[in-house]
């Protein structure tokens, strides 16, 4: 497994919180042209401070998701304060989808529909 930052954090403000975007993938560099760009917008016009980390799996073995977000939470931990778990081909649609600090504690932003093979409750 392979890691690129996609973008460089800058100083971080006091009291600011700041968003790591970790997404894992694997021959998806179609997909990935297409992401960047398009959360890149989604989460500047909700005014989050936020960095892309785009961890590339480049070996045969099978698709290790768990360890390729492991890899990027440790890149992130110690500049970033909270994560995004985003699969590279799943883009945000409705504006008020939220990315900002879960006060609250985790939350899941992917409406079942999205995943009908999982039943959320």
């Amino acid at each position: 497994a392979g890691g690129h930052v996609l973008t460089t954090p800058a100083p971080r403000q006091l009291g600011a919180h700041r968003l790591a975007v970790l997404v894992p993938y694997r021959q998806a560099d179609w997909e990935l042209r297409q992401f960047v760009p398009n959360i890149t917008r989604y989460l500047q016009a909700q005014g989050i401070d936020f960095t892309l980390f785009a961890i590339e799996q480049n070996d045969t073995h099978p698709f290790n998701r768990g360890a390729l977000l492991n890899i990027g939470a440790l890149q992130a931990c110690g500049t970033h304060d909270y994560l995004a778990l985003h699969d590279v081909d799943l883009l945000p649609s409705h504006p008020n989808i939220s990315y900002r600090f879960p006060a609250r504690g985790p939350v899941h932003l992917t409406p079942p529909a999205m995943h009908p093979k999982y039943h959320f409750r």
